[in-house]
């Protein structure tokens, strides 16, 4: 039983650090432009715990609140981006150092919370 055991706790944690392995992939190189990022950030639980999304850009700011984070069916907030807020906001935002952060995280894969903040514009994204 005890073999058994053992056996079945190192297959589980392979099978949760496989299955979080990064694989690269290049960034495009991109210049954004001020007036046109978009900064969403949002949860997600691997066992469809209540979570919520943010969405922020110099016009609109839309917050959803999700009862399930395994549903896209949430109560949708939203209004207009304060001009100085977002000022602010972009004053603190430094792209470059946000490419830099390698973050391995994975704790959907093991039924927890990760948060995913994604900096957008138009057609490109850094994540």
């Amino acid at each position: 039983m005890r073999k058994f055991l053992l056996s079945f706790i190192i297959v589980f944690l392979s099978i949760g650090f496989f299955s979080c392995k990064k694989s690269y992939i290049p960034e495009p190189v991109v210049s954004f432009e001020i007036d046109k990022i978009n900064i969403s950030i949002k949860s997600a639980a691997g066992w469809c715990a209540p979570g919520d999304s943010l969405f922020i850009n110099k016009k609109n700011t839309k917050y959803t609140y999700f009862p399930s984070s395994c549903s896209n069916e949430g109560k949708l907030t939203t209004n207009n981006t304060n001009a100085t807020q977002w000022a602010e906001l972009i004053a603190l935002l430094d792209i470059e150092k946000f490419k830099e952060i390698d973050l391995n995280e994975c704790g959907v894969c093991f039924d927890g919370v990760d948060e995913r903040i994604i900096i957008s514009q138009e057609n490109s994204a850094t994540a």
